[in-house]
Formats: structure tokens, C-alpha cells, sequence
């Protein structure tokens, strides 16, 4: 966006480039629950569609910490995180350099228990996985695996029995699908403590938009439009963004209700520009694939408030991926 636009609106400043955290009730259970598990070295699950700020979120809570040691997964492909990923992660991030990871499973099992173990020592060591939408069923099995039988040293309460807790903790962050999942599986539900990002609250809404710099331009009523189309931060601040630029196409200092209102046409749009698949769309939204077909090239009739819904979920998911790109871009550019 031009520099010129911000000036039309009286600011010295792109208000969306790295806003300070908002410290909304999403915000707040996040970060206790990312600070619970690292003390317990617990396994936590955060879970939102696009735009809800859950990686922001979980980012800004270690951000927190101390005595804590983050692991973060990066494999190639960035959601598909095989065991072999953890093993290297775990090896790459705490061995102190002077050794090699061990080529047989048995033997880097092994190995790992040891640089695991005395990293865990000195720190509480946390692995992350913030793209765990598409991770492969095996990968959360050897996970669980791993923290049910690697073990280090004695217990700090009583030295003269083993330490038998997990010798790290995880925190993964994906879409609702994800917490689907887990809840289907008799072993990894009592294991996983799961958490659903709810969004703003419709007065966290207007705070939110305060927050930012911009109640002068975005009264009340439009902060209310907005509330009615999403209640996540990213998607919210796109709104917001479009919004702006229509009104100052207009020429006009506040942005108006209809300035934040998506048209149906939009979705389709969205979908080019955010290079979004089908099969994505209906698995975000929790659609059928015909579903997620109709809502984008507007054929589907929204004559309830079920159909309405649906439509809902997907417009808000292309909307947030369209949210995260701005945001990928920003954070590139800076």
C-alpha cells in the first residue's frame, strides 16, 4: 500500500506492520498454557482457522519464558513433518557439536536420550511445530513414543529413583482438523491438552481496532461490521486494510460499513490470490469438496442459516490465508 494513503488518514505509520500483541482472552489462555507446558513438559495443541493469531500468539508466550529451550521443526516441506525431522531437530538444536547422529534407529534413540537428557538439565527443552495441520499420523505416534520411553538421570524430588518424566515438551499449532484427529485416537487424547483459539469478543473487537491507532477512521458501527464477518485478528486487520483503501479511493477520512463488507465475487479472487487448493478449502472449512466448489464460484444457495454458515467458514479461512500472506510479506520485507 502507498505511503500516501496512511497520509490521507492523518498517520505517520503503517498500523499493520507489527502491531504490539493485543492481550485478548485468546492471547492471555495461550500464553498460559504455552508457560504450563514447558514447566510440565506437557504436549499442547493450539488450533484456529487462518488469521486467528495462534502462531503469533504461541511466538509471544515463549517469548516470556526463561529457562526454556525451544526446538523448532523446519522440514523441507514445511507441513510435513516426518520423525526423522524431530530426530534431527532435537540433534541439530542441543548436541554440543563434537559428535554425529547415529545412522540406526536404535542407536540415535539412544544417543538422543543422552543430549535430550542433559540439555534438559540445564533447560526445559520444548519442541515446536507451528505448521502441524498436515502432520502424518506416524509422526504424532513416535512422538509419543519418544516422550513415553526416553528417560535421563534421577528424579529431582527423590535421587534415589529414576526420572520418569517426558524429557521434553511439544507445542504444535494447526486447524481445527488437527484436534479432530486427536480426539479420535484412544492414544494420543489423554496425552494432547488441546486448545481452541475463540477470537475476539465483540468488545474486544472495538478494542482491538483502538488498539491499533484506528478508532478515529473505524467507528463503532464499522467496527460492528467487521465483528459480524470475523472475530480474528489477522483477518480483522485485512479487513481493515481494505477497507482504508476504499475509502481513500473516495476521498474520505472514515471508512465506512460498506467499506469492510466482502461481495460474494470476492472468494473467487481470494482463491487466485492466495493460490488456496480445493482440498484445502473443504478441509479448513469442514465441507464437502462440491460444498467448497459452489460457495467459491457462487452457485450455492445460502437459503438457511446452515448453508450460511458453511459459506461463512470459507470465506473466513480464504480470508485469513489471504491475512497470513500479508503478513509473510510484510515480515519479508522487513
Amino acid at each position: 500500500m502507498s505511503g500516501d494513503m496512511f497520509t490521507h488518514f492523518g498517520l505517520k505509520e503503517d498500523p499493520f506492520a507489527y502491531p504490539e500483541p493485543f492481550e485478548s482472552a485468546d492471547f492471555k489462555k495461550v500464553s498460559t498454557s504455552v508457560q504450563r507446558c514447558a514447566r510440565d513438559r506437557g504436549w499442547l495443541l493450539i488450533t484456529g482457522t487462518p488469521g486467528s493469531g495462534k502462531t503469533f500468539a504461541m511466538y509471544e508466550a515463549l517469548a516470556s519464558l526463561e529457562n526454556v529451550r525451544p526446538v523448532r521443526l523446519m522440514g523441507g516441506n514445511r507441513r510435513q513433518y516426518y520423525v526423522t525431522n524431530v530426530d534431527n531437530a532435537l540433534f541439530l538444536d542441543l548436541a554440543d557439536g563434537t559428535e554425529t547422529m547415529r545412522s540406526s534407529r536404535e542407536a540415535r534413540r539412544r544417543q538422543l536420550e543422552r543430549v535430550v537428557g542433559q540439555a534438559s538439565r540445564e533447560k526445559d527443552v520444548l519442541v515446536l511445530a507451528d505448521e502441524a495441520t498436515n502432520l502424518p499420523a506416524t509422526t504424532f505416534t513416535e512422538i509419543k513414543m519418544m516422550r513415553d520411553s526416553l528417560h535421563f538421570g534421577t528424579d529431582p524430588r527423590n535421587p534415589k529413583r529414576p526420572d520418569r518424566r517426558p524429557l521434553f515438551g511439544v507445542v504444535m499449532v494447526g486447524w481445527p482438523c488437527v484436534a479432530d484427529r486427536v480426539e479420535s485416537s484412544n492414544e494420543l487424547r489423554p496425552r494432547i491438552q488441546r486448545l481452541e483459539m475463540q477470537g475476539l469478543a465483540r468488545s474486544e473487537v472495538v478494542r482491538f481496532v483502538e488498539h491499533l491507532g484506528l478508532a478515529k477512521i473505524c467507528p463503532k458501527e464499522t467496527c460492528n461490521a467487521i465483528a459480524d464477518f470475523s472475530r480474528y485478528p489477522l483477518v480483522i486487520m485485512d479487513r481493515l486494510r481494505y477497507g482504508m483503501e476504499r475509502a481513500w479511493q473516495r476521498g474520505d477520512k472514515a471508512v465506512s460499513t460498506e467499506d469492510v463488507t466482502m461481495d460474494v465475487s470476492e472468494l473467487y479472487h481470494l482463491v487466485q490470490r492466495t493460490g488456496t487448493k480445493l482440498k484445502e478449502i473443504a478441509e479448513g472449512a469442514q465441507v464437502s469438496l462440491s460444498t467448497a466448489y459452489q460457495i467459491i464460484h457462487n452457485t450455492y444457495p445460502r437459503n438457511g442459516a446452515r448453508s450460511q454458515e458453511k459459506y461463512d467458514r470459507v470465506a473466513e479461512l480464504l480470508q485469513g490465508k489471504l491475512a497470513e500472506r500479508h503478513q509473510d510479506g510484510a515480515a519479508a520485507a522487513g
